[in-house]
């Protein structure tokens, strides 16, 4: 599912709003408008967050790499994950 916001969001009030942390900063604020959970259905990289959902063999955290690649840089994840590869 993507789902676009009206106004959008900073990378910084989404860690505030969702209680986490920001493991790499862009120079400035990142503006979401775009809520992933389905990497499949990446329509809008620059401005898109990927929520990595579930655990084991369908776990969002195995698509985080991925969709680096193909452009995303905000991810809302429950554990680290590895980011050799991955500059900030």
């Amino acid at each position: 599912m993507q789902r676009e916001t009206e106004s959008g969001y900073t990378t910084g009030l989404l860690a505030e709003r969702t209680g986490g942390r920001l493991l790499q900063r862009a120079s400035g604020e990142l503006r979401i408008r775009h809520l992933l959970t389905d990497s499949r259905k990446l329509v809008h990289p620059g401005d898109s967050v990927f929520f990595a959902l579930g655990r084991g063999v369908r776990s969002g955290h195995l698509f985080v790499k991925e969709l680096y690649h193909r452009g995303v840089r905000c991810f809302v994840v429950d554990c680290e994950p590895d980011m050799a590869g991955m500059p900030g």
